[in-house]
């Protein structure tokens, strides 16, 4: 849901293939595909606090992480995170400072990091060993 209440983000299709489409609940615009393109998809949408982005895991080459204006000005994500790693989307900070996202560790549990998009640079802001709980909600467990 946007921060406004107006407008829906979700992932329509899957199994690799996803679009992130936006939905105005208000009727006043069409629904719009973010993420289209042959060999491209992008799920588990995440809104930045002042409506104008949308953060997501984007499939390129590599799983990645990537954001995308709401508008529809681009279908072409910018990369925020590359990694070898998945990694998802969790939330914002209220003033849109930093990204929080979880990533897998080497150990096969997951942390989670904090990404500010002006410098461009992730910090850990918990590391664990363990499996958090919001990786239930990936693509790996909708099977």
């Amino acid at each position: 849901m946007s921060p406004d209440g107006k407008r829906l983000a979700l992932t329509v299709g899957g199994g690799n293939g996803g679009s992130i489409w936006t939905y105005d609940l208000t009727g006043a615009a069409q629904p719009l595909n973010l993420t289209s393109g042959p060999g491209r998809s992008g799920e588990l949408p995440v809104w930045r606090p002042d409506g104008s982005q949308i953060a997501l895991m984007w499939r390129g080459p590599e799983w990645s992480m990537a954001s995308v204006p709401t508008d529809g000005s681009t279908l072409n994500p910018t990369l925020t995170v590359e990694n070898t790693n998945e990694s998802f989307p969790q939330a914002w900070s209220t003033d849109g400072k930093v990204l929080l996202y979880q990533v897998m560790n080497i150990t096969g549990g997951t942390d989670l990091m904090a990404f500010d998009p002006t410098s461009k640079k992730s910090e850990p802001w918990l590391q664990t060993n363990f499996t958090t709980a919001v990786r239930s909600s990936t693509r790996r467990d909708r099977r």
